[in-house]
């Protein structure tokens, strides 16, 4: 891959494209520490509760798919993106290892695999990368429909899904600036499901701490009666 080629080499200087890479790239690295905090959270919790593992196994390939995608278009963002997918495929480990893959899990796993495979032998990768990015969107209402089953925020790392907003609306800003209707397309829809995800984490997380709250002052009540 020649340097040259690079779309951030062509559009580097003073200028947005620039800021707009930055910004990108260090939110990807605060998305990293993110995806490691939510490993941690799953370890020290010894809990899946409220976790989508159909989300995170659909986001390993989606982030592969990046990386595919990004090689073909010389975008080093995208490809530093598409890395990401090393830290789906640890929390999709920790998931399973606690509480198993059913059958639907399963297929979209192969399914997806079959997919990739595609991507990377056949002259397909803008159309594949399309359908990930778009299928992303399901994905992400997947963790909201958890949230919703559990009524609770669970062990969801509310961290990374802010982070995750952040640098998606980042990767907006660059997709305006590199002129990709589809990035931009599929990166504002994305912004809308995470936007639900937040609503609802927050949500079930205010209720309950109310009920957490109005416990502890019961609770506080009964000792002062006693004493």
């Amino acid at each position: 891959m020649c340097i040259a080629n690079l779309v951030e080499y062509k559009n580097f200087g003073w200028n947005f494209f620039t800021l707009s890479f930055f910004m990108v790239f260090f939110s990807l690295i605060a998305e990293a520490v993110g995806f490691l905090e939510q490993i941690k959270t799953i370890k020290i919790k010894n809990s899946h509760k409220a976790l989508s593992l159909s989300m995170y196994l659909y986001f390993i390939f989606l982030f592969l798919s990046s990386l595919v995608y990004g090689a073909k278009i010389y975008s080093v963002l995208l490809m530093l993106n598409g890395l990401l997918f090393v830290f789906c495929s640890k929390i999709a480990y920790e998931l399973i290892k606690r509480k198993g893959i059913n059958k639907k899990e399963f297929l979209l796993f192969i399914f997806c695999f079959i997919a990739i495979l595609l991507m990377i032998i056949l002259p397909i990768k803008e159309i594949v990368f399309s359908v990930f990015m778009l299928g992303s969107i399901f994905a992400l209402l997947l963790q909201v429909f958890e949230i919703f089953k559990e009524k609770s925020p669970g062990v969801v790392e509310i961290k990374l899904i802010s982070i995750y907003f952040l640098t998606t609306l980042f990767f907006v800003w660059y997709a305006k600036i590199t002129k990709d209707d589809l990035l931009i397309l599929a990166t504002v829809l994305t912004l809308f499901s995470l936007s639900i995800i937040i609503l609802f984490w927050l949500y079930f997380y205010l209720k309950e701490k109310r009920g957490d709250d109005y416990e502890s002052s019961i609770s506080n009540t009964e000792n002062r009666q006693k004493i």
